[in-house]
């Protein structure tokens, strides 16, 4: 009776997946929270070798307020009979974590202090600070530096289990081409790709939990103010030519425009090239190798 309820519960399938990424007993892993999860993997990383916290001594922080991610407040009004265009950055987070090497091991660490290519970009710490007076909160960053001799141990989890979605997705969408798909094939590479989406997903809010043993409100600053940044990026260049599109609500990693022209038609084809060039979605998804600046440089 348990296995038939296991069986019909997507709940319960997905807690399986998150039990193999958190390398935790299942039972266990219903029991407990995301906190916990992340807890324990990060500690079986540091029992293999895998990642060390040698050079980060204050890898830990308390409790910080911070400025968070952006968001456009929505127009007022009905846009009845009007088109709205969704640009939507696919895999944000996880690139920006990827691609700057962000996470509690990496960030200040005490081997490349002085190693000016470890240095944050300008812009990030300029949104850090701007965010900050924007909130009226007390703090100002002068320099923030990551690590370029190892990768960190949230990079390289993300990076396990969104390849791992990558590959139970292209299972899923050639299962579907099939002539007769399994159904229960698709509804197995459908739980794997979303549990591993979620456990992904789930581990950017801990670094703001004091809960959390390797919580550090420096790193969730450093993700929410790059992602700040490249959503007013994409904001700007929409509501610029050629695209002259204005912004009807926006929040995180996309942004919902509305059409100010009368060229329906050249409108509906802007829209294709705003979705692709806007921070390159595609590209965020599939190449999270490419540096940031060349994720805004780029066409698909």
């Amino acid at each position: 009776m348990l296995l038939a309820q296991y069986n019909k519960c997507l709940v319960l399938r997905i807690m399986k997946i998150f039990a193999y990424y958190a390398q935790m007993d299942y039972i266990m892993t219903c029991h407990t929270n995301i906190s916990y999860w992340y807890d324990n993997k990060y500690d079986k990383m540091i029992e293999t070798g895998e990642w060390t916290l040698s050079f980060t001594p204050n890898y830990k922080l308390p409790k910080e307020p911070i400025g968070g991610g952006h968001h456009s407040l929505p127009v007022k009004g009905f846009f009845e009979n009007a088109k709205i265009y969704e640009p939507d950055v696919k895999g944000q987070y996880p690139t920006i974590v990827i691609n700057n090497n962000f996470s509690f091991d990496t960030l200040n660490c005490i081997c490349c202090r002085n190693d000016e290519k470890a240095t944050i970009k300008q812009e990030i710490i300029d949104t850090i600070n701007k965010q900050l007076e924007e909130n009226q909160i007390p703090r100002h960053v002068s320099k923030y530096w990551v690590c370029q001799k190892r990768k960190g141990a949230f990079p390289k989890l993300l990076e396990q289990v969104l390849s791992d979605r990558d590959r139970f997705l292209q299972l899923l969408h050639e299962e579907k081409l099939h002539a007769n798909p399994n159904p229960f094939l698709i509804e197995d590479y459908q739980t794997h790709q979303l549990g591993a989406k979620l456990f992904a997903n789930a581990g950017f809010g801990l670094f703001g939990n004091e809960y959390f043993n390797y919580s550090n409100y420096q790193v969730a600053e450093c993700i929410t103010a790059e992602g700040r940044r490249i959503h007013k990026e994409m904001e700007k260049k929409g509501e610029g030519k050629p695209y002259n599109f204005k912004v009807a609500f926006g929040f995180t990693d996309s942004t919902f425009f509305s059409d100010a022209t009368e060229a329906r038609n050249e409108a509906r084809n802007r829209s294709i090239d705003v979705k692709n060039y806007i921070v390159i979605t595609k590209i965020l998804e599939q190449e999270r190798h490419v540096t940031s600046n060349k994720l805004e440089e780029q066409r698909v």
